[in-house]
């Protein structure tokens, strides 16, 4: 007679194969992990020479006796040349970097300088162009009527400028964008280095112009 094997029976001894087999894993993992050639790392450090270009640089110079928009390349640029001896560092034969020893210059860079034409001509009314000798990025404000004559004597009318004296002089003449043809003939307390103040008419204008930088052109 044929003795009916339960399925609990079968169970028990694929638990303890497979428990067997994880056993036997985890020993070999264990055993890599403490092996003294699986934790070595092996170090080397191997010296290279290379040569490396320095790219040379461009310095412009402004020019304001030439017409706007002239250059003219006053000196050639040329590329600088390095030889540097380094030192690379491996681990296990993978490169983790590099340090530099030693530097040798075979060639001087020698920047490239071009002249750069900045002389304008600016239309100061419909009828007459005048041309100008520099051109300065300034912060400007506005004030308006105050009863009381200028730094120079005069009483103040549209085109008249406060300036700081130290950095415009009294006296120069000057094109304002968005405002216009006006003179420095007058000084304030706030108006201290690169700033200067416009007459206008009006409280309402000098609200309206406000605060800003723009470019004013120093005339000739």
């Amino acid at each position: 007679m044929l003795q009916r094997i339960g399925r609990s029976s079968l169970v028990e001894p694929l638990s303890l194969i497979m428990l067997a087999f994880l056993i036997i894993v985890n020993t070999c993992i264990y055993m890599m992990v403490l092996s003294p050639e699986y934790n070595t790392i092996k170090v080397t450090e191997v010296g290279i020479e290379l040569e490396e270009e320095v790219p040379y640089i461009i310095k412009r110079v402004l020019d304001p006796e030439v017409k706007r928009g002239t250059v003219k390349i006053l000196e050639t640029g040329v590329n600088g040349l390095i030889r540097k001896k380094a030192l690379v560092h491996y681990e296990n034969r993978i490169e983790k970097g590099r340090r530099v020893v030693s530097e040798i210059v075979l060639r001087e860079m020698k920047p490239e300088i071009l002249s750069i034409g900045v002389k304008d001509t600016i239309m100061l009314t419909s009828r007459s162009f005048e041309t100008h000798k520099e051109v300065l990025e300034l912060e400007t404000t506005a004030y308006t009527h105050t009863g009381n004559t200028t730094f120079t004597g005069v009483y103040p009318q549209v085109g008249t400028i406060a300036v700081d004296p130290k950095i415009i002089p009294l006296g120069t003449k000057m094109w304002v964008e968005g405002y216009g043809y006006g003179i420095a003939q007058d000084t304030g307390g706030l108006i201290k280095g690169h700033i200067i103040d416009l007459f206008m008419d009006t409280e309402e204008e000098c609200w309206d112009w406000g605060r800003r930088k723009v470019n004013v052109y120093i005339l000739n």
